[in-house]
């Protein structure tokens, strides 16, 4: 069953995704809705879906629902997602859930369901379902790596964590995103990781804007039209 589902992820062959991937406060989401907004393609944010899956599951110890087949997880907790607007929202056998809710009490969740397997082919089966063949800007980390490993525009976004700290983060903060990002890039199955042809911003040097300037230079010299 793995195996299929990862031959299956490599044929997925939508070259026109733009894949924005970067850890914890890099303006992920920011960049990417202004960018979507630019170029009137829909956007989703991976993250929502995790975040979605960790609020249904938060009050269950993990051994009942790690490791199961993947057809568990569309049984017990199927997660749909439908467009708004240019955005995205996530339901969960049909009720949707709001992903910003306790957002930073599940963020170690969240990155410790992403380590599981079967999870993260579950909803990565459900994110291309979702996609198809059309055009998408996604934000997360892992999407140009793994999860549109075929796409042809894919944008990479760091930044200095001491900067966070003159943004008014306290130390204890800072501290749990490296942790969060350590385990991101250091997890065995669909790490965050830099991609060759990739374009690495630093999101600390540029503005909103002036992220987004450069990523629609990068796109179009890249085929984007």
């Amino acid at each position: 069953m793995l195996n299929y589902y990862l031959k299956a992820n490599i044929m997925y062959n939508n070259e026109y995704i733009i894949s924005v991937d970067g850890g914890c406060r890099t303006n992920k989401s920011r960049i990417s809705k202004e960018l979507s907004r630019v170029i009137n393609v829909p956007f989703l944010d991976t993250g929502f879906v995790y975040r979605a899956f960790s609020l249904f599951w938060k009050d269950v110890p993990y051994e009942q629902f790690f490791d199961k087949p993947i057809a568990f997880y569309d049984c017990y907790s199927q997660v749909e997602l439908r467009r708004s607007g240019l955005g995205s929202i996530v339901l969960v056998n049909g009720n949707t859930i709001d992903p910003t809710i306790e957002k930073h009490a599940i963020d170690t969740l969240t990155s410790i369901i992403a380590e599981n397997i079967p999870i993260r082919l579950y909803l990565t089966n459900v994110i291309h379902q979702y996609i198809g063949e059309r055009r998408f800007v996604v934000s997360g980390r892992d999407i140009g790596s793994f999860v549109f490993p075929n796409t042809k525009f894919k944008i990479y976004l760091e930044c200095d964590y001491e900067d966070k700290g003159r943004e008014g983060l306290d130390e204890k903060m800072i501290q749990i995103i490296k942790e969060r990002d350590d385990r991101d890039k250091n997890r065995g199955f669909a790490p965050l990781k830099k991609e060759r042809n990739q374009l690495i911003l630093n999101s600390n040097n540029y503005s909103i804007e002036e992220s987004v300037n450069i990523i629609l230079s990068y796109i179009r010299e890249k085929g984007w039209k």
